[in-house]
């Protein structure tokens, strides 16, 4: 993971591209502690779904640090966005595919490694 590059900007690149839906959970005792969180997987996007050379960069619309991401940054985020753990060491996550996932999409190998 880049040093400017953190959690959140990988979750969020996942988010923005419509791969995931996230739900976080929070304790019923201290609402400020996610607790679990369920991902809920929308589509693997593909080189050729990116519709543009993979190194080159995109720009978010909203502020975030840093602004850009590109093809490389999705790959990555599907291994660094859920590397979230809250303060008390006991946040566990829940991945599915979502109802709108298309089960004849091509997967990318990069993906199942």
């Amino acid at each position: 993971m880049g040093c400017d590059k953190t959690q959140t900007y990988y979750e969020y690149i996942l988010v923005w591209k419509n791969s995931i839906k996230i739900n976080p959970k929070t304790d019923p005792k201290n609402p400020s502690l996610i607790i679990h969180t369920s991902i809920f997987i929308q589509k693997i996007i593909t080189i050729p779904e990116w519709n543009q050379v993979p190194r080159i960069h995109k720009q978010f619309s909203a502020p975030l640090v840093p602004s850009i991401y590109n093809y490389c940054d999705y790959m990555n985020a599907w291994k660094y966005a859920f590397t979230f753990q809250n303060t008390e060491n006991r946040h566990s996550w829940f991945f599915c595919f979502d109802k709108t996932f298309n089960v004849d999409q091509k997967i990318s190998l990069w993906f199942i490694d």
